[in-house]
């Protein structure tokens, strides 16, 4: 059967920003960086059958990294995002790609927090819905299943790190 083709349901690309106009502080949306990279490449799942618990939606899972260009955290921020509440976080979720013994020595010590950031997580400082665990556990079930995805994501944080002028 035909099908009429879908409309886009990635958030449309923004106006590309130089280094001068970034914050030093917080976090950034990806399309900061890169506009039409982060439109082509943003992850979004569509859940069609109610067994996940979550509602019958397209979650897209939006990426933010560090504003600071001298932290080197290695991770990604992701908001989850539905087709039906667009720009409204459900959850928030970190990823670190690096291990423990990374971010133990990145926190100072901190093996209870590095153990927290590597991830992925629910981020306990950002907005989480009622859904939050349930789009957690999407993420690990479905995308965390994605290597090149998760590559993808180490290749978007050098991308925002270097429009940073981060010198790592």
């Amino acid at each position: 059967m035909n099908r009429p083709p879908r409309k886009s349901r990635r958030i449309p690309p923004a106006k590309r920003t130089s280094k001068d106009d970034l914050p030093q502080k917080g976090i950034l949306r990806f399309d900061a960086f890169e506009p039409e990279l982060a439109f082509r490449e943003t992850r979004s799942v569509t859940v069609f059958t109610p067994e996940s618990g979550l509602p019958l939606d397209d979650y897209g899972f939006i990426e933010f990294y560090c504003a600071d260009p001298s932290c080197d955290c290695r991770r990604a921020i992701l908001q989850v995002w539905s087709e039906k509440n667009p720009g409204k976080a459900l959850a928030t979720i970190g990823y670190g790609w690096e291990d423990e013994a990374f971010y133990t020595k990145w926190m100072h010590g901190d093996a209870k927090m590095a153990k927290q950031l590597k991830g992925p997580d629910l981020e306990p400082m950002q907005p989480q819905s009622n859904l939050a665990g349930k789009l957690l556990a999407l993420f690990k079930g479905t995308v965390m299943q994605d290597e090149s995805y998760l590559q993808r994501l180490q290749t978007h944080y050098k991308l925002a790190k270097k429009k940073q002028g981060a010198q790592f």
